[in-house]
């Protein structure tokens, strides 16, 4: 009987080792397959190239991403929530007098936002409208965006920073309430991709978008292109031997580097005829014939690029470009110092006529003052208050 019980006893485990042999036999001829964990993506362009979002880039790139999340770069576009709407929702907070008829009100129901407009004769709600982009880090305001089926539209009140309070949305009219299309041109420069419906180069005033293809922010991929596949050679330790299947800026041209700067920093002129969300950092925006070389008259907001290329430091230099002064994967606001050391590692000391108060030294402040807009301009509370959105030009010279 207890021989007849071992002999099983010993067939189990000889089964059961062979059973062990061939199955790590398996994982050991099929170890990349098994590693290999699919990519989901958030997007997919018309190319089919996969959008994988930061949040797959930190698998290999932690230090980098955790200090881009920071960036107004980032925060440019986002799903509209409570807690990044930055103006109030507070009673007494929370109105705008549009004209003498309309008044508008923010509100809050659960977790979801709304702007309600209201007759002011007799407090009779006209419409209301949902808060579901939001448009800005908050460093100078946010614009908010609201779905109507697959249709984007701006809506009627944005926030101003400096006067922490609600205002009519730049240009909007005062008049009537009149929903404004948020056109390609806007969306390529404050998402990372977006998918049209229809023929955008066509039509210039389309504004259907599929909602679930949209990449929301300046995130990694704006810069660096699509990452799907340079994620899955990663997973599969293929990287070296395949390539990186990724956009370097540091093998870029200059001009490539400027080019996928101005994009969004060169005022959305016509340059970009074949498509703002077709291009891809490595592509040429610019010919030539493009550049702006001699126009004193080009407005701070948003053509930064033009002001640039105007300034002595970038004429005397065949290397300076926008990341020799911008780290993009930082929040370098208000760091001064930083900016000095810039400034410094070119323009020797001793030539500085104001050395003697180093410890003082901002030189941004003096050769790239902050200026009023002549484009951006706000109505705040009162109808006849117009604000100039202010920002630091970018053409660098001695200011009287």
């Amino acid at each position: 009987m207890y021989n007849k019980i071992f002999n099983r006893t010993g067939k189990v485990l000889v089964i059961i080792l062979i059973l062990a042999i061939t199955a790590y036999a398996i994982i050991k001829l099929n170890k990349n397959k098994l590693d290999y964990i699919p990519i989901q993506p958030i997007a997919v362009n018309s190319l089919g190239e996969k959008y994988v979002g930061h949040d797959t880039c930190i698998e290999c790139h932690l230090d980098i991403v955790k200090t881009h999340l920071e960036t107004a770069h980032f925060k440019s576009s986002s799903i509209s929530s409570k807690n990044n709407i930055l103006g109030s929702f507070l009673e007494g907070a929370n109105t705008f007098k549009l004209n003498d008829a309309v008044f508008y009100k923010m509100v809050l129901n659960k977790n979801e936002a709304f702007q309600e407009a209201y007759h002011s004769k007799d407090n009779k709600k006209i419409s209301s409208s949902k808060f579901d982009i939001t448009i800005g880090s908050g460093t100078k305001g946010q614009t908010y965006l609201t779905w109507d089926k697959n249709r984007l539209y701006q809506q009627q009140i944005s926030y101003y920073t400096p006067t922490d309070s609600w205002v009519n949305s730049p240009q909007y009219p005062l008049y009537k309430i009149k929903p404004r299309p948020v056109i390609p041109k806007c969306l390529g420069c404050h998402t990372t991709y977006v998918e049209p419906l229809g023929n955008y180069l066509i039509d210039k005033t389309n504004n259907r978008y599929k909602k679930k293809n949209i990449v929301f922010g300046i995130d990694c991929e704006k810069c660096h292109g699509p990452a799907g596949n340079h994620v899955a050679l990663a997973r599969q330790d293929r990287l070296k031997s395949e390539g990186n299947a990724i956009i370097g800026f540091k093998n870029l041209t200059r001009q490539q580097r400027l080019d996928a700067c101005a994009l969004c920093h060169s005022g959305l002129s016509e340059k970009t005829k074949r498509g703002i969300l077709n291009f891809k950092a490595g592509d040429t925006l610019f010919h030539k014939s493009d550049h702006t070389t001699n126009n004193q008259n080009l407005d701070v907001h948003g053509n930064q690029y033009g002001l640039l290329i105007q300034s002595q430091c970038f004429v005397k230099s065949d290397q300076m470009d926008c990341t020799t002064c911008h780290n993009a994967h930082k929040n370098e606001r208000g760091a001064v110092s930083t900016f000095n050391q810039k400034c410094i590692g070119c323009h020797d000391l001793e030539t500085l006529t104001h050395r003697e108060t180093l410890q003082d030294l901002d030189c941004i402040k003096c050769h790239m003052p902050v200026q009023a807009s002549s484009k951006l301009l706000i109505n705040g509370q009162e109808r006849d208050s117009i604000m100039a959105l202010k920002v630091r030009t970018h053409l660098i010279k001695v200011y009287e």
